[in-house]
This record gives structure tokens, sequence and C-alpha cells, in this order.
């Protein structure tokens, strides 16, 4: 990117970036996901996105689940630095976006809201 990195952050894939359906179906993308990580990605944050995918209950980072979230990913223009494989321990990080994190910024659909998201990181308001 060119950027000096200022921060990580790392972003959960289920219900933070994606609305997932059934098991670990894919919906959709949760709103305002991708102008949040864009315009983070361009102020200098690091992207990593970290799942349970990864998980050997879920096959690992050779299972579907795991390369269904790489795909999507790729296929929809996600910014993002890196997929933490899940191998080298809890990441060290700036920054934790998770929609199962205790005090998370939440949808009144449940899911995680990146405009407040993106406030509390940057103090400034997400642009639409």
């Amino acid at each position: 990117m060119g950027n000096i990195k200022i921060g990580r952050i790392s972003c959960d894939f289920d219900d933070t970036i994606v609305i997932r359906g059934q098991g670990l179906d894919i919906k959709s993308i949760v709103p305002h996901c991708k102008e949040a990580l864009y315009l983070l990605r361009k102020k200098g944050y690091e992207i990593i996105v970290s799942s349970c995918r990864t998980n050997t209950v879920f096959g690992g980072k050779d299972g579907k689940g795991h390369k269904d979230m790489v795909e999507f990913l790729k296929k929809q223009n996600i910014p993002y630095d890196h997929v933490d494989e899940g191998d080298q321990g809890k990441v060290v990080c700036s920054f934790y976006c998770d929609d199962r994190g205790v005090g998370a910024p939440l949808t009144k659909e449940g899911y995680f809201d990146w405009k407040k998201a993106y406030l509390l990181i940057t103090k400034d308001n997400l642009k639409e």
C-alpha cells in the first residue's frame, strides 16, 4: 500500500465483515464494512481478517469454510492486508473488531456496527 502503518486492526469475519446464513454460508457484506475498511487502510491501518474458520473444528486453513472466506474477500474486493491462519496465536493489534466482543458496537439487527466502530477508532464519522 505504501502508507506507513499506524496500527493493526483484527477483524472477525462472520457477522462482523459478512452476514452469515445457515452454517458457514455467506449471505452478504455487513453494511458500511467495505467503506470503513477501505478508509482505515487509507489512513494507514493494517487490516487482518481473523476467523474461527481457521479452527480445525471447521477444517482448518484447508477447510471449505476458510477457502470460502478467502474467495469471498477477494471476489468482493474487501480491503485487507492478510488473513490470520491461526497458527501463531492471538494476533497483536491496536483494535479488535468482533461482533462477540463485550461492548462491541452492534446494529439493531445484531451485526457489527461499522459506523460506530470507525468513529471509536478514528474519532471521525464515516462518510458515505
